[in-house]
């Protein structure tokens, strides 16, 4: 999940993608601010981000292909994969203009107990980031839930929903219809996946891009894997 991601962010940097103001979190995103957000329920008036959240924000993570694109004033939107329940992937398009929270997930499932943390917390990410740089006050009123349908009746082998998501992201990107993505391609799906990475792990461009890793500097004793 992670390294297609990885190739999605390079990929816009590059200008291979037409990208220039979408944004790709990794997966440890996902499940830092689920933690966190359990955290700031305690303590909603003086609860302070961690150095961790904020460098996403602030585009220094994830680390490998940084951005150092600030949210909404760079990016107008962030994809990020989300494990959820122990078992299912999905995928979630943030829209910092529009203030919504897409879901997509290929069994169909509203998963808000999930997804409420991203729709509560991303506003008063923003907002930090925006009042410690500029001083601007953005909203703090939490975004709108989208739920994307999909065809019923999908992910028969209960094994593919990783493919999904990521292909989900990918259509959306491209502006291409969800639904083009079924179960008699999904297999295909997965190969052209495996394809693309054996392809950029012998590209030189991404070899020397790869080269030129800087390690991400932190104020915080956790350790950004990605």
């Amino acid at each position: 999940m992670d390294a297609t991601m990885y190739l999605f962010r390079e990929k816009a940097s590059l200008g291979q993608l037409q990208l220039a103001r979408v944004g790709f979190m990794n997966c440890i995103f996902g499940m830092q601010l689920q933690n966190e957000y359990q955290k700031f329920l305690n303590n909603k008036r003086n609860y302070k981000w961690s150095s961790f959240i904020e460098a996403y924000a602030n585009g220094e993570l994830p680390s490998h292909g940084k951005t150092r694109k600030k949210w909404r004033s760079d990016f107008d939107r962030i994809y990020v994969p989300l494990f959820v329940n122990g078992n299912h992937w999905i995928s979630l398009c943030i829209n910092f203009i529009q203030r919504t929270v897409e879901i997509f997930d290929c069994a169909g499932h509203y998963h808000r107990r999930n997804v409420d943390p991203f729709a509560q917390a991303i506003p008063r990410i923003v907002k930090e980031i925006h009042t410690k740089s500029d001083g601007k006050s953005p909203l703090l009123s939490p975004y709108t839930l989208v739920h994307v349908s999909v065809p019923p009746g999908l992910n028969k082998s209960k094994s593919d929903c990783g493919v999904y998501a990521l292909k989900y992201i990918e259509c959306h990107f491209l502006g291409l219809p969800i639904d083009m993505v079924h179960d008699d391609n999904i297999r295909h799906a997965r190969h052209k996946i495996a394809v693309d990475l054996w392809e950029a792990a012998t590209d030189p461009v991404f070899i020397d891009r790869m080269a030129k890793y800087e390690p991400p500097q932190l104020d915080s004793d956790m350790v950004a894997i990605d």
